[in-house]
């Protein structure tokens, strides 16, 4: 007659079972969730970082026009290595190269270089012939993000 004796605890141990299945399952959802979002934060800052990319290239070719010349592009690597922009960006392994790549004669050329901009890396490469496209990447945090423009 007592042969239903435990079966309270076999009915208790198998909820409990569930309830544990269904609290892990949640904890994972939300360990990835928590994860996602602190990314999302390095990814905006690597993309400002590779905007800042940019708009330091097209600094460079608007503003920084040696003497004689038509634009800036080809004088970048001369004036990115005085750091005369911004103390807080570092500019680095300059480069630039092309057929007319010269501070007067500036058609047919490509600069690639690196920048630290607070404690963001940066990397950069801008061809012109005869428009300008810049391609900037920026990487923090092991996140990188890129953007390019195109423009005269």
């Amino acid at each position: 007659m007592n042969h239903q004796q435990g079966v309270s605890l076999v009915i208790t141990f198998l909820i409990m079972t569930v309830l544990i299945a269904v609290v892990l399952n949640v904890s994972t959802i939300l360990f990835n969730e928590i994860k996602i979002i602190g990314d999302s934060s390095n990814s905006v800052s690597a993309f400002h970082a590779a905007t800042t990319g940019i708009e330091t290239t097209l600094y460079y070719d608007k503003k920084q026009i040696p003497p004689g010349g038509t634009r800036g592009l080809c004088n970048t690597c001369n004036v990115c290595a005085l750091g005369s922009l911004d103390p807080n960006i570092r500019c680095s392994s300059c480069t630039a190269v092309g057929s007319a790549c010269g501070l007067t004669s500036c058609t047919s050329c490509t600069v690639s270089y690196q920048l630290n901009y607070n404690g963001r890396n940066v990397s950069v490469s801008a061809a012109v012939s005869p428009t300008l496209t810049i391609t900037s990447t920026g990487l923090y945090n092991s996140v990188s993000r890129a953007t390019t423009y195109t423009g005269p």
